[in-house]
């Protein structure tokens, strides 16, 4: 009888370990077909949020749009001098009455707000100009003043000059120096520099001159090589010089300092000085580098 019995226990067994195995495969499914669709319930949610976003942005730009107090405002650099730059301002405003008077609100850098009146010509636009220091910034609010209101709305606030500057321009290079510690000797060969300037307008003109890559050694100017423009690099964006040493060596001392570096003159009113490389001649014959990464153009 106990035979029996075993005989039929295999085959239960095993339909009912097919048995787990298929509910387990259709539990597996259902779990990844829930997981499946939290997934597609995250993105309609994704969407419908960024969707609302959209159309709360666009609502929140046509309400600032119709509250606003002017139809447009735009400003120019102009010339510079003894480090201070000319900025020209205008703005046309919405509504004009006999009576209003235009202002001007500035702020430069760390000083208190001001005023200075806004002057038309031609009942339009309501301009005027200002002179700061390259290196502060300037915060603009423009105020129509009725009589017995003040309205004001914020223009701009512009980062400094200078930093504009520096961002136009970069140099590049192709090559460089070698130098054999025993012998203590500096050589070139093909060694080519780039300098560029990146131009705000493509019509815009080259305000730079005397564009040169200058070799120092020990305080003196040893050599100047003038770089000119490069056509077959240069673009509608942007204007490239370029100047090669070749075949100049020069032999060096013990705490000797070399330094190479690219110097300009811009039509506008100041200099620029791109650092390429400075070193000073260690006692063990070693280049100990001087070159500040942090200061790689100046403008002065």
């Amino acid at each position: 009888m106990e035979k029996k019995t075993n005989k039929f226990v295999i085959p239960v067994l095993i339909a009912l370990l097919f048995m787990n195995f298929f509910l387990l495969n259709k539990v597996i499914n259902i779990d990844n077909r829930l997981n499946h669709l939290s997934s597609n319930v995250n993105g309609i949610n994704d969407h419908v949020s960024r969707t609302l976003d959209g159309l709360s942005h666009d609502i929140s730009s046509k309400l600032e749009k119709q509250a606003s107090i002017i139809n447009d405002f735009y400003y120019e650099f102009g010339s510079i001098q003894d480090g201070n730059v000319d900025i020209s301002l205008s703005v046309s405003p919405k509504s004009i009455s006999n009576d209003d008077k235009f202002y001007f609100s500035y702020k430069i850098g760390d000083s208190d707000y001001s005023l200075m009146e806004a002057i038309s010509s031609d009942g339009i636009n309501y301009n005027s100009s200002i002179n700061i220091p390259m290196k502060d910034t300037l915060n603009l609010d423009f105020v129509i003043d009725t009589g017995t209101t003040k309205k004001v709305e914020h223009l701009e606030n512009l980062p400094a000059f200078e930093w504009q500057l520096l961002e136009s321009f970069r140099v590049s290079t192709r090559g460089g120096y070698s130098y054999v510690n025993p012998n203590k000797s500096l050589s070139f060969t093909n060694a080519t520099y780039g300098f560029e300037h990146f131009l705000k307008k493509k019509d815009e003109n080259a305000s730079l001159r005397d564009v040169s890559l200058i070799l120092k050694h020990n305080d003196n100017i040893i050599k100047t090589y003038p770089m000119e423009e490069d056509p077959m690099e240069t673009h509608d964006s942007y204007i490239y010089y370029l100047a090669t040493i070749d075949d100049f060596t020069l032999k060096l001392d013990t705490n000797d300092t070399f330094e190479i570096y690219i110097t300009a003159k811009d039509i506008r009113g100041f200099n620029i000085k791109a650092n390429i490389d400075k070193f000073t001649i260690g006692n063990n014959g070693d280049i100990d580098s001087d070159f500040d990464h942090t200061e790689n153009i100046i403008i002065y």
